[in-house]
């Protein structure tokens, strides 16, 4: 019997201590964090728009290598079999070999020209798309890190409201307080339960858009605030440069309209040279053979083709169409080279008056962190002559104190806001991006 209660204790014991390592590695796998660089990488993996734009660039490069072997011979075999009588200019044919290449033309450079412009263009507008994913991915990343650091700070605030709405309750049956008092301290605490309640729908609209970017669920998108990479120490009054991969695909784009018009011109009055060369096996199967006094069945034929056009107006249309979309790309480029400096000056504008508002909600910060030590002081030394404290003061100050520690969050948000998209009219946001693989690797990135 003792024994069977042993076994009986040792079973339960086991049966405790699995259920236990259970829970335990539900609850991490719950908490697990997510990392700054894995979702980047998996938003740039699962991309639509990031694979539109690879799928271009691999028609640019079809496009370019149709122009390039064209001056490689072409060779095909084909048939012709069927019954004739009497004399026809179809003979029938056994079988037959064609080739047949680009030999000469003054456009077709030009023609290669504009097809390696389209292709780098493409190359810009694909990383153009991944630093608009990058951009997307990052912004999501830091804004659902900074509100759960606010929901943290909003969760004490609404502790401290609450200690206080009992206090003035205690007072206003005392005699001590108005009703006025008691419905602004309800007031704001209903104030702090709104900020809350909006918080979690953002958290949880971002953790549903970062879910759709990565394709991961959004439960476990947790941040690691670790793992995000330092924005750039960039100064008030500071000037950045650069260009964007969107405007590099303009200026390529207007480039390879240029060289397209170029080559449409050469080909109004110049000529172009064909080779050509193709063996043919007639059929004796029939009587196509007894209308020539000679015949051979097999059959073979090479030279140049030579086309030199001297009127035609179709290609003067053709050339009157290249020549505007040329000027239309063109004047496109220069638009958006515009467009982009305005962008970049309203931008760091931007990130002057929002740096001001950083250092203010700072100092604010400070202030009311300030205030609220030398009250905690005071209550805790007691010191003569002084005005006593109450519990009221205290929690007012407590409240105070994380009103502006979540402005301070609000303003840094807005920083690193501004200065991603100063990041991304740049063109800098990817290499900034990667620098997050050191943070998880601890190797400086590539």
């Amino acid at each position: 019997m003792k024994s069977v209660t042993l076994i009986r204790a040792v079973f339960r014991r086991l049966v405790t201590a699995s259920c236990v390592c259970a829970l335990l590695l539900a609850a991490a796998a719950a908490s697990a964090q997510v990392s700054f660089y894995t979702v980047v990488d998996q938003a740039l993996r699962n991309s639509h728009q990031v694979r539109i734009a690879e799928a271009d660039v691999r028609k640019s490069e079809g496009a370019l290598r149709e122009l390039k072997d064209a001056y490689i011979p072409s060779l095909s075999v084909g048939s012709g079999l069927g019954y004739s009588f009497g004399f026809t200019v179809n003979p029938p044919t056994l079988y037959n070999v064609t080739s047949q290449s680009l030999l000469f033309s003054f456009s077709q450079r030009d023609y290669m020209r504009a097809a390696r412009a389209g292709l780098h263009g493409a190359q810009m507008h694909l990383s153009d798309q991944r630093q608009q994913v990058i951009l997307d991915a990052a912004e999501s990343y830091i804004e659902l890190d900074a509100l759960q650091q606010s929901l943290t700070a909003l969760h004490d605030e609404d502790k401290y409201s609450e200690r206080l709405t009992g206090i003035i309750n205690d007072r206003f049956a005392a005699g001590l307080e108005s009703k006025v008092a008691v419905t602004q301290t309800r007031l704001d605490a209903a104030r702090v339960n709104l900020k809350q309640v909006q918080m979690r729908n953002r958290v949880s609209e971002l953790q549903d858009h970062l879910s759709r970017l990565t394709a991961l669920p959004p439960d476990t998108i947790r941040t690691d605030t670790a793992s995000i990479p330092a924005t750039p120490g960039l100064k008030p009054g500071q000037r950045v440069t650069g260009t964007t991969p969107a405007l590099e695909a303009a200026f390529d784009n207007a480039r390879a309209k240029q060289y397209q018009a170029f080559g449409v011109k050469r080909e109004q009055y110049r000529p172009q040279a064909l080779f050509a060369a193709q063996y043919n096996r007639y059929s004796t199967l029939t009587n196509f053979q007894d209308n020539f006094k000679t015949f051979a069945p097999n059959n073979f034929g090479i030279g140049v083709n030579i086309n030199w056009p001297l009127i035609d107006e179709t290609r003067g249309a053709r050339r009157v169409q290249a020549d505007a979309d040329a000027l239309h790309a063109q004047n496109e480029f220069l638009q958006a080279r515009d467009q982009s400096a305005e962008g970049v000056l309203k931008l760091q504008n931007s990130f002057e008056q929002i740096a001001a508002q950083q250092q203010v909600a700072v100092l604010a910060a400070e202030l009311a962190k300030d205030k609220l030590d030398a009250i905690l002081t005071q209550a805790s030394s007691h010191a003569s002559g002084q005005s006593p404290l109450t519990p009221k003061d205290e929690q007012t100050a407590r409240i105070e104190e994380r009103e502006r520690y979540l402005e301070v969050l609000e303003a840094q948000l807005s920083l690193a806001k501004i200065q991603l998209e100063l990041l991304r009219a740049t063109g800098g946001i990817e290499p900034w991006a990667k620098t997050a693989i050191s943070t998880v690797s601890g190797q400086p990135a590539p």
